[in-house]
């Protein structure tokens, strides 16, 4: 039984503040979201800002967990819908570039420099945990 280092849980929360954080600006702030970024579609906004939400909660969960062994295999799942989420994030900048706000491109390059800190934070965290 191996408890959970205090740099996982560390990890765990960043991940979970930033996922809280863009949640509730997706779900309950969706006009500033639209404000921002002209893009009004909804259903999109709200369906991925309740993702993250969900997320949130989870990571949370996670936190007060005693056991690594238990949480081993959610931590890998939470860190890679990160790297599919920068994928996505990336190729939706470069795709959509041309026709973006100035404010949306600023909230993409945002994106891209918060989640591989996040993702290399969760890596070297589980490499210490682990090692």
């Amino acid at each position: 039984m191996t408890e959970i280092l205090k740099i996982t849980k560390i990890s765990l929360l960043a991940y979970g503040i930033v996922c809280l954080l863009y949640g509730v600006l997706a779900v309950f702030l969706f006009d500033m979201v639209v404000a921002m970024t002209g893009f009004n579609d909804p259903f999109q906004s709200r369906l991925f800002g309740g993702v993250l939400l969900v997320i949130t909660i989870y990571t949370f969960l996670i936190v007060f967990k005693k056991d690594w062994e238990h949480v081993k295999l959610a931590y890998l799942v939470l860190y890679s819908l990160i790297l599919s989420t920068i994928i996505m994030e990336g190729a939706v900048t470069v795709m959509l570039y041309s026709s973006l706000s100035a404010e949306a491109i600023n909230m993409h390059i945002m994106d891209l420099i918060i989640m591989p800190i996040l993702l290399i934070l969760g890596i070297y965290s589980y490499m210490k945990q682990e090692g």
